[in-house]
């Protein structure tokens, strides 16, 4: 007589993004759903900054992969999160984090000086940009997204004007 077979848990998840929200369903929302892509560009936040303080040569790429790895982790997940917390979309709140470090570590961030006249400079604003503009298109009404496009570029060239 046979014993049965052990049964294991599969070892990747399944490839539809919509599968795994579905297994967290039974779970409350709440900010500990967005705390991995927090951690990561947080994360590399902070070693852009320690890095402006003491002059650090490893730092900085351990900060381009974070946030590299944040990117890619908001595109893979937080694209596809209908979590609410508090009548807040998780995704709102995560990509509008995302956006504002992006920005940030765009001006604290160190290059290396062959990147720093190409326009690898500029790599961190243009994602910041097209998250912001992929939340507006993605979560304001369809009437107000041509407004909030419209006053966001223009709060990016006002910025751009008033920084030089």
């Amino acid at each position: 007589m046979s014993s049965p077979q052990p049964q294991f848990p599969p070892l990747l998840p399944a490839a539809h993004p919509s599968s795994a929200a579905a297994d967290r369903r039974d779970q409350p929302a709440g900010p500990h759903t967005l705390s991995r892509d927090a951690f990561w560009i947080l994360f590399a936040l902070s070693l852009a900054v320690i890095d402006r303080i003491r002059t650090v040569e490893e730092l900085p790429w351990h900060a381009h992969v974070l946030a590299a790895l944040s990117v890619v982790h908001a595109v893979m997940v937080d694209f596809y999160a209908a979590d609410t917390w508090h009548g807040i979309h998780i995704r709102t709140i995560s990509m509008s984090m995302l956006v504002v470090c992006m920005y940030l570590l765009a001006r604290l961030v160190r290059l290396p000086a062959a990147f720093q006249v190409s326009p690898f400079r500029y790599i961190y604003t243009w994602i910041g940009t097209g998250f912001a503009a992929w939340l507006m298109w993605s979560e304001l009404r369809p009437i107000y997204v041509a407004v909030g496009l419209g006053v966001f570029g223009l709060g990016l060239f006002e910025i751009g004007r008033w920084s030089g």
